[in-house]
């Protein structure tokens, strides 16, 4: 569903007003209030952002572009939080705290009343069913009749993307949240191969709510800060070529480019309005990230199946493609034969496949990868028996245990794009599997009943999911004979995939 405002003319007839046939065009400026934010240095980075700092002024109107990417049950749009908007030319002072967007010439006939002044007001965090009553971040946009600026203005140049973070330690939620929010963003928009090459820079405005970084911050959570920066010095550089800018360090003047273009002019004098002007903003996470309505709460309540992420397999596909070119991998082309697989004989494509394929050489041979746990909630408590079982029915060339955390981006990247089956808990990291060749199966062992990430991985419909239930305490034990013939039945499932 589209809202577009990119002619933004309001044209009215006034021939009962002036005897004549006339139409009104109004000219309008958007002045965006950031939330309110407490200080602090959470992601700084010495890049200048700014490929041109002291270009003359290249725009002397803007344009914006908006599109809403989800409706309630009810049909009617939650706007705010489902709006997404591209904007040309916004502009805020020195301090980061107010912008304006100026869409179409000034008329002399502009009368108060005659157009109707869009509202553009978005959420910069995703949509978290944890934040009751309340489950975004607003940002929102007020409209004012008047030009850009002649003089005194600061011009950045390429794709900015401003939002807030939600529970930045968790690789779960920073990958599907914060990476999937901005690839989402600029694929919407048609500038996902922009993303792609790193021609974008990602503005975090901080908010202390619930489960943010922010939080941990203002609560002095050394450790949680830290966990957070350290997560994103990982995994930032899957999209982009580094950690986003933390609105406070400019606003601060700490952030170098801040220090010199919004104390003085590019001429060297000191800066009385230091307006800085963007050439394209992309804003509104809401909706697009994997919660959007999940009712279900990560799947803990199993009578709420929500539609949220129904019919996005496809983007999701694309966005985990678009960081696996990034990083010049891909799925392979030439698997092996699993030892262990069973021939496949189901359907009428068995007639063509077979184990041929199995000696070409420099052939890949599909792999079992078990995510070793560490985490007290949810503790694996006979993973070593999992282990010994699995490592004496698979090849040593085909199993791998490992700790997922101790590897790197790039690492986790090139193993899961061999993985036929992947087995881990339900979790934050179980969210790699995103990566995994299609016609693979996900094993998920979960506790407390639940079917965690239901709402995004039951829509992946190119690969199997499995979920596993493992009793009612933190601590998970499963039934090792089912979880191996779960194991069997995903290679067996692969190897009428691509063999």
């Amino acid at each position: 569903m589209g809202v577009s405002y990119l002619s933004s003319k309001c044209l009215k007839p006034l021939a009962l007003m002036l005897g004549i046939c006339c139409v009104v065009v109004c000219s309008v400026v958007l002045v965006a209030h950031s939330p309110s934010t407490g200080s602090g240095k959470l992601h700084p980075t010495s890049r200048d952002f700014t490929k041109n700092p002291s270009q003359p002024r290249n725009r002397k109107y803007s344009s914006f572009s908006c599109s809403l990417s989800f409706s309630d049950s009810s049909g009617s749009p939650q706007s705010w939080l489902a709006r997404s908007c591209e904007l040309r030319g916004l502009c805020f002072d020195r301090h980061i705290s107010n912008s304006w967007v100026s869409l179409s010439p000034a008329s002399a006939f502009a009368l108060p009343g005659i157009c109707e002044r869009p509202n553009l007001t978005v959420s910069l965090s995703p949509a978290s069913s944890v934040w009751k009553g309340n489950p975004g971040t607003p940002w929102a946009p007020e409209v004012r009749l008047q030009e850009i600026p002649a003089q005194d203005v600061t011009w950045a140049s390429g794709t900015h993307i401003f939002y807030s973070s939600y529970n930045a330690e968790n690789p779960g939620h920073f990958i599907l949240e914060e990476l999937y929010g901005w690839w989402l963003l600029m694929h919407t928009f048609g500038l996902s191969a922009d993303l792609e090459r790193g021609l974008a820079t990602a503005w975090r405005f901080p908010t202390a709510r619930e489960w943010t970084c922010d939080e941990r911050l203002a609560k002095g959570d050394t450790a949680g800060v830290e966990r957070c920066r350290r997560l994103a010095r990982k995994l930032t550089p899957l999209l982009l070529g580094q950690t986003a800018v933390n609105v406070d360090d400019v606003r601060a003047n700490s952030f170098p480019w801040a220090r010199t273009h919004l104390q003085h002019r590019p001429d060297g004098a000191p800066a009385s309005t230091g307006t800085v002007c963007f050439d394209r903003v992309l804003v509104g996470l809401g909706f697009n990230t994997d919660h959007c309505q999940d009712e279900s709460e990560h799947g803990i309540d199993l009578k709420a199946q929500p539609l949220c992420n129904a019919g996005r397999a496809g983007l999701l596909r694309e966005f985990a493609g678009s960081i696996l070119r990034k990083y010049g991998k891909q799925h392979p082309q030439n698997w092996l034969q699993h030892p262990i697989a069973n021939s496949c004989s189901r359907g009428p494509s068995s007639a063509r496949r077979g184990s041929t394929r199995g000696t070409r050489a420099g052939g890949v041979m599909p792999k079992v990868v078990l995510a070793e746990q560490s985490s007290e909630n949810r503790l694996l408590v006979n993973q070593p028996s999992i282990h010994t079982t699995l490592a004496k029915m698979l090849p040593t060339d085909s199993f791998v245990a490992v700790n997922l955390a101790k590897l790197s981006a790039a690492e986790q990247l090139d193993l899961m794009s061999q993985a036929a089956v992947f087995v881990t808990t339900c979790g934050g990291g179980s969210v790699v599997n995103i990566f995994m060749p299609p016609g693979s199966t996900l094993i998920l062992i979960c506790n407390w009943n639940t079917r965690r990430d239901w709402h995004i991985y039951n829509f992946m419909a190119d690969r199997n999911v499995r979920w596993v239930d493992a009793g009612m305490t933190n601590s998970i034990e499963v039934h090792v004979p089912s979880l191996q013939q779960l194991v069997q039945q995903g290679l067996d499932d692969f190897q009428c995939a691509h063999v």
